[in-house]
């Protein structure tokens, strides 16, 4: 007997693949409404309120992915911890490698980083008083000036709080 061959499954036309496309993006659509709304019954917010404030909150941030803002927080903050965790690590390796620090060094380093990270993340300093410390002792840095603008809106929320 003789072996026939499967026939070639055709390409989609154009009109199927948009067709397509767009049921996609209906399923994800009502996937993600439906976790909206889970989230806000567990919140104790009304389903409509929490949907409007994910549709601006996805509109302002430009982002075109089927996540709930619970998703992209947590994945957000995993990717943060991720980069400064490497920031570190690249930092402790540069001195250690570059610059002969040894491990007394390196702790004494980590120890003042992390003062200084958290008093930053706090507010008691702000991007701007590191930046006139390193230019001040000849150090130019081209930093972003959003991140500029957040460190001091954080500073005068840290200034005012102490006030009280």
């Amino acid at each position: 007997m003789k072996k026939v061959k499967p026939p070639k499954p055709r390409k989609p036309t154009p009109q199927e693949n948009l067709t397509n496309w767009l049921n996609q993006g209906r399923i994800q659509g009502e996937a993600l409404g439906l976790r909206l709304a889970q989230e806000a019954e567990n919140m104790g917010l009304t389903a409509s309120k929490h949907i409007q404030n994910d549709i601006r909150f996805r509109t302002l941030i430009g982002l075109q992915i089927p996540m709930s803002r619970t998703e992209i927080e947590g994945a957000a903050k995993t990717i943060d911890r991720y980069s400064q965790e490497m920031e570190i690590g690249i930092t402790l390796y540069t001195l250690w490698q570059d610059f002969d620090f040894g491990r007394i060094r390196l702790e004494r380093f980590m120890k003042k980083r992390s003062i200084n990270a958290d008093a930053l993340n706090e507010g008691s300093i702000d991007w701007e008083d590191v930046l006139e410390v390193l230019t001040k002792r000849g150090a130019e840095f081209d930093f972003d000036k959003a991140l500029i603008e957040e460190s001091k809106e954080r500073k005068r929320k840290w200034e005012n709080a102490t006030r009280k």
